[in-house]
């Protein structure tokens, strides 16, 4: 009941393939709707101000 090790290969192969799928399509439904919803738009602006700044870099830290 042990999977070879090309079947192993062939699993993991579609799990990375659907997980990068799954994070694309949230990723365009995200540009889609914030697209759209400019108020949306503003409020991330604003958020993402004034936690990182106009030139700032992102930190695991800053996460809350």
């Amino acid at each position: 009941h042990y999977f070879s090790e090309n079947m192993l290969e062939g699993i993991v192969s579609v799990l990375v393939l659907w997980a990068s799928y799954s994070i694309t399509s949230s990723l365009s439904w995200f540009v889609r709707l914030i697209a759209v919803y400019k108020d949306i738009q503003d409020k991330v602006n604003k958020e993402i101000m004034d936690v990182i700044g106009r030139y700032g870099a992102v930190k695991y830290e800053e996460r809350d």
